[in-house]
């Protein structure tokens, strides 16, 4: 693993110090007053430093939040790390992380499916969304799934993040969340970090930890 130094964030002493207005971060906080979101809390970073945030209660920095398709970057990332660190590679086939799965027909969409379509969304894979997905190998339910196209067809599909999951899982013997500790969530400061363990070792990063 590479060296991923701990390090906080560093306070500007106020907006300006970053070179961030205050007449401006007010007027944000107005505008979001204003139209109704329920915003649970908001940073400003700029220069590598925070110039303005807020916490509104019951919420406070180290109360989790469940994250939903936000874990799609955070899955983004952990391929990032296990690309880097020589685990696997964009091109990597998951036939080849998976070769229990290898089908008999030579022309087989699997054949061409890789990483960097599961990662963009174009694995061609046509999922259904009423499956149960608190049951059953979902591995197996991915591979056994039917198709919209060859890879290369985008469509929003969450199983394509689980299979990222599944992938570091089978390389690292650890779950995303795990994988993520010493590369991610320590170095930022902050180690309270709760994945949804779907199914044993691979959380469901389609809809998110709690962050």
């Amino acid at each position: 693993m590479g060296d991923y130094p701990t390090a906080p964030l560093p306070r500007a002493g106020s907006p300006e110090e970053a070179g961030v207005s205050s007449a401006e971060v007010l007027r944000f906080v107005e505008d979001l007053q204003k139209s109704g979101i329920e915003n649970h809390s908001y940073m400003v970073l700029r220069g590598g430093r925070v110039a303005a945030e807020a916490f509104h209660e019951p919420f406070a920095p180290d109360l989790p939040h469940p994250m939903y398709s936000v874990s799609k970057t955070v899955t983004a990332i952990a391929v990032g790390f296990a690309i880097e660190e020589g685990l696997f590679a964009l091109e990597t086939r998951l036939l080849d992380l998976f070769p229990e799965y290898m089908p008999k027909s030579p022309d087989d969409p699997l054949w061409e499916l890789t990483i960097f379509h599961l990662v963009a969304m174009q694995s061609g894979k046509e999922a259904n969304f009423l499956d149960p997905k608190e049951k059953g190998d979902w591995v197996a339910r991915f591979f056994a799934s039917g198709w919209e196209g060859r890879p290369g067809r985008w469509k929003y599909v969450n199983e394509n993040i689980y299979m990222l999951c599944a992938a570091i899982h089978r390389v690292t013997g650890a779950s995303v969340t795990q994988f993520l500790m010493p590369r991610l969530y320590r170095p930022l400061g902050s180690s309270r970090r709760r994945g949804p363990a779907r199914h044993p070792g691979r959380p469901a990063s389609r809809s998110g930890p709690a962050l």
